[in-house]
């Protein structure tokens, strides 16, 4: 069947014009597909959810996410609709008609044709099969690794889309760290962003056996993910969840996301994935951070300097933000090994904000990670310690709650699991 420019193919899942091929998978063919049946009528949201997922409970965010995909792989616009029209508190219309194919075009057919229809309930069938087992949550054993697509944000807002790579950056890390998978990193996924490459090709570029993909979506302080499993080898969804949290929660957002993977393709404990930090973060703290992150990770020639920026404000606003302390360990690697400032000043602040990271939260990945930035980096000047055993086990930086974090001024006392330590100082004036 043609759908304007498009020719759909519900069997292979495809979408080809003179020029590209798209594909889907099943469950967001099978929503195409719906929607050409009832081409001219409006739909309810529970009418689609019966025919495509089989009356499975999906959340209105997931209805929502597919929506947007499909009318992407369209190249459809929601505010300016050629093909899928949302229409307030009733549905959604499909405002083309179809357009039966054999080996070219034809004529626009006035109804609904057997042959067509035959088509039409196959596409529903596979749908409902996939979303049965994605609802069923299989859990293949076979992939070792994956990549994470860039998160798209289904709003155009800039700030948006900069919540979208931060969030997109912290689920790579929670990923890498937290799981036996192989997971490509940020930074040679931002190339991905925006890409028609269907997940075969994706995954044979990167040479993984599976793809992570999703949206985000803010209002107010509230964040939800959309996220999608697909096994890239077979182009078959295994799983998808939809998670809304604050802001304020977004790397425990994240590492939920992780863990549930994780379990699904037998990659982490069930019990645990590993261990989420239990603080929430002031909401401007946290956009601070994944800003950092996302800089950072982009590995522009001045990103180490703005990443540090935002990192400095972080921990500003959040003394005791582990993750940031990490990021701006992080940062100064970064600057050591790119330039610009001198390389011992540089040295002694990546080591003392690894250290102040894992003093916080010894059992944080991105804490250790940093740390052995360090120590790879060849940044290994060492603060001055002493044992002291009434520290106890679990360290921390012994400032008052809500007093800045070290500035210029000379060195600032801080404890680290059963040490006393000196740190070289770190400047968070104008940051």
């Amino acid at each position: 069947m043609r759908l304007g420019e498009w020719q759909i193919d519900p069997q292979d899942g495809s979408l080809r014009s003179s020029d590209n091929i798209r594909r889907l998978e099943p469950q967001l063919m099978g929503l195409l597909v719906y929607l050409v049946s009832r081409a001219g009528t409006v739909v309810s949201k529970q009418e689609i959810v019966d025919a495509v997922w089989a009356g499975a409970a999906i959340s209105d965010e997931t209805l929502t996410s597919s929506i947007y995909q499909v009318r992407k792989a369209l190249g459809d616009d929601a505010r300016r609709p050629r093909f899928i029209e949302t229409i307030p508190k009733r549905g959604y219309r499909l405002h083309v008609p179809p357009t039966e194919t054999t080996e070219a075009p034809m004529a626009a057919p006035r109804r609904i044709t057997r042959r067509l229809a035959v088509a039409i309930a196959a596409a529903l069938v596979l749908a409902s099969a996939a979303g049965w087992w994605t609802w069923r949550g299989r859990r293949p054993t076979d992939i070792r690794s994956l990549a994470v697509l860039p998160l798209s944000s289904v709003s155009p807002n800039a700030d948006e889309r900069s919540l979208a790579e931060g969030l997109t950056s912290a689920l790579i890390t929670e990923l890498a760290n937290g799981t036996r998978l192989r997971v490509i990193s940020h930074t040679s996924m931002i190339g991905y962003r925006d890409t028609t490459l269907p997940a075969v090709a994706i995954a044979a570029e990167l040479g993984v056996d599976a793809l992570v993909e999703g949206t985000v979506a803010r209002k107010g302080r509230r964040v939800r993910v959309d996220v999608r499993l697909i096994d890239a080898r077979r182009d078959a969804a295994l799983w998808s969840q939809s998670y809304e949290r604050d802001l304020s929660d977004a790397l425990r957002l994240e590492a939920e996301v992780a863990a549930a993977i994780g379990v699904r393709l037998r990659a982490a404990p069930e019990d645990a994935l590993y261990r989420p930090s239990q603080t929430t973060r002031p909401e401007e703290a946290m956009e601070a951070y994944l800003r950092g992150r996302v800089l950072l990770d982009e590995g522009a020639p001045t990103g180490a300097i703005q990443a540090q920026a935002h990192f400095e404000k972080a921990l500003a606003l959040e003394p005791r933000f582990a993750e940031a302390w990490a990021g701006l360990a992080d940062s100064h690697v970064a600057m050591l090994l790119r330039g610009p400032g001198e390389p011992r000043d540089q040295a002694a602040r990546a080591r003392a904000a690894a250290d102040h990271a894992l003093a916080l939260d010894p059992e944080l990945a991105e804490a250790r990670a940093a740390h052995a930035s360090v120590l790879a980096s060849r940044v290994v000047p060492r603060p001055s310690c002493s044992p002291q055993p009434a520290c106890g086990p679990s360290g921390g930086w012994r400032g008052r709650p809500g007093a800045t974090p070290p500035a210029l001024g000379g060195p600032e006392p801080c404890s680290m699991a059963g040490h006393s330590c000196t740190l070289p100082s770190l400047n968070f004036e104008g940051g």
